[in-house]
């Protein structure tokens, strides 16, 4: 009976920190940062995930003002797999600026290698089991 109490517990504890994890995600996005909590492994079909965007992606997607040479900063507390692809309006897929598995650790992605002019795009960020897209309008 014990043991079981402790089970429900961890599990409970993991629910929590997977919400809480996906709460702070979003507020480091707000500010152009991205923190990938533990998701335990890869989304089905996260390789799957190129080409293009789905007309529900391009509808949902929250608007970002940035300059050509920003740079994206996440951290991952575990190795994940990471991919940030960047899109045209029509939601095809321009450019990869990262797409594989990355260890622990602070990593960085230079939007200016992406030789974006001033217009609107979109991104998607997929570390784990996360996906975000926005709209991205370059500014001068």
């Amino acid at each position: 009976m014990k043991n079981r109490a402790i089970e429900t517990r961890n599990k409970q504890t993991k629910q929590l920190t997977a919400v809480f994890a996906a709460f702070m995600l979003l507020f480091l996005l707000a500010q152009n940062t991205v923190f990938a909590g533990d998701f335990d492994g890869l989304a089905a079909g996260a390789y799957e995930m190129y080409g293009s965007l789905s007309n529900e992606e391009i509808s949902m997607a929250v608007p970002l003002s940035v300059s050509a040479n920003t740079l994206f900063s996440f951290s991952i507390p575990q190795k994940e797999y990471v991919r940030f692809s960047v899109f045209d309006t029509k939601g095809k897929e321009i450019s990869v600026l990262v797409n594989d598995f990355r260890k622990a650790g602070d990593f960085s992605v230079d939007l200016n290698k992406a030789k974006l002019a001033p217009g609107t795009y979109y991104y998607r960020l997929v570390v784990g089991r996360y996906r975000e897209v926005r709209r991205l309008d370059i500014i001068k």
